[in-house]
């Protein structure tokens, strides 16, 4: 935080420690709520925003984070080997995902009918210095543990964001992979809509007619989801493997593997 100017400026930095106490008694009632395992390591992150309107322009508060790990790169180098999914704009940020990114995440969240599952999508940030981009490329996927969850639902614990920097730490040291970020998330909704709505499946639902018959959408829980875990990462991307009613010649329908796919809204 800085009060004034040239040489009548005062620059005061306030380190995480500041508020540790405050994070302590956090934790404490968390713990006592049953939100938090006893022995459980905990991180927390500090946000810092205006509390009231000030008339002094003199008074400027500014939150300073670790630069991101950008590696140099250049879209002409991925753009004639990439395909796109759906249209695109020249106001897209880049998302490229190695194709055989997509058959892993499915291996890695598709738990089958019964519950949702989840994965990490690590990979690089780029900057192309001419023209000025950044883009991303995502190329590992890795299984998001210690979740709960269940056929609408999944939630992670202190075990997942500390199993996820485990692999991240030793894929650093074994692997000198140092700059790889999480860049998104991808989980499966293995229901039908017309579930959601209490009906065994689609066939019996209302909303048939002008229903896609897909589970291909990301809820506001989702979007709730994304924000408290990419909160402070607008790069991030949040992607759905989803159940998709199809024509058999038997019974009429079934519901597949997965087989529709959905990207976050800060995807391209």
């Amino acid at each position: 935080m800085s009060i004034g100017e040239g040489q009548k400026e005062y620059v005061r930095e306030f380190k995480l420690t500041a508020f540790q106490a405050f994070a302590e008694q956090l934790l404490t009632e968390s713990v006592a709520n049953g939100q938090v395992e006893r022995d459980a390591r905990v991180r927390y992150r500090a946000y810092a925003w205006t509390s009231r309107p000030t008339s002094d322009a003199h008074v400027r508060a500014k939150v300073r984070r670790a630069a991101l790990p950008l590696v140099p790169g250049r879209l002409d180098e991925l753009m004639p080997r990439a395909t796109s999914v759906g249209p695109l704009d020249d106001n897209d940020y880049p998302i490229f995902i190695d194709q055989h990114v997509l058959p892993q995440s499915v291996d890695a969240s598709w738990k089958g009918v019964e519950l949702e599952g989840g994965a990490w999508l690590i990979g690089n940030l780029h900057r192309q210095e001419e023209p000025p981009e950044i883009f991303a490329h995502i190329h590992t996927v890795l299984a998001a543990r210690g979740v709960t969850s269940e056929r609408d639902r999944l939630d992670l614990s202190h075990a997942t964001y500390l199993d996820l920097q485990t692999q991240l730490e030793r894929r650093r040291v074994r692997m000198g992979k140092v700059r790889e970020l999480p860049l998104g998330f991808v989980h499966s909704h293995p229901f039908l809509p017309a579930e959601l709505d209490g009906h065994a499946d689609c066939r019996q639902c209302e909303q048939q007619q002008a229903c896609s018959s897909t589970s291909a959408f990301l809820s506001a829980r989702d979007a709730q989801f994304h924000a408290a875990v990419f909160g402070a990462a607008p790069y991030a991307a949040q992607m759905v493997w989803a159940s998709l009613l199809v024509a058999t010649s038997t019974c009429g329908c079934s519901v597949s593997t997965p087989s529709a796919f959905a990207s976050g809204p800060t995807t391209s």
